[in-house]
């Protein structure tokens, strides 16, 4: 997968409806469902390299995306969960149960583009260190070896 991949679990319409404005700035492909029912669809048929998930949504909570993210690919994709009650113990769950990153909420571009950035960059040197691992000649659709920096163009101010 040489771009970034996201899917974003939120039942807050105006939150996708934000996300895929800021998406719409990129190269980035973004896949937004409203609960656990939709994305396990969605999860199926794709892996995304990163997962922003609301705190709660139908059918689940960040928790839950965390555990399964962690069995869908040898290199899973990195979790980060968006909150309007952003605070240090909420960021520091996240962190202590394998999330990469909390977002505050409302969404803003410059956040988002650093946060998804800095998240593909770490889901992608685990990709090259996995098939490192597996040795030369190794070819897998499981765990892909990206090689595109994410085109990030702002749109001007």
């Amino acid at each position: 997968m040489d771009n970034v991949s996201v899917l974003l679990i939120s039942p807050f319409e105006t939150d996708r409806r934000a996300m895929a404005s800021i998406f719409t700035r990129s190269r980035w492909s973004l896949a937004a469902v409203s609960g656990l029912g939709e994305a396990q669809q969605l999860l199926r048929r794709q892996t995304p390299s990163i997962i922003v998930t609301e705190t709660t949504f139908p059918g689940g909570d960040w928790r839950l995306v965390l555990s399964t993210a962690s069995v869908l690919q040898p290199v899973p994709p990195k979790v980060i969960v968006a909150s309007r009650l952003a605070d240090d113990a909420l960021w520091q769950h996240v962190l202590d149960a394998g999330g990469y990153d909390l977002l505050e909420k409302p969404f803003e571009p410059e956040s988002i583009f650093w946060t998804v950035s800095q998240a593909w960059r770490h889901w992608r040197a685990e990709c090259a260190r996995a098939l490192q691992r597996l040795g030369p000649g190794y070819e897998s659709r499981e765990a892909p070896l990206p090689v595109e920096e994410p085109m990030v163009a702002l749109a001007a101010s």
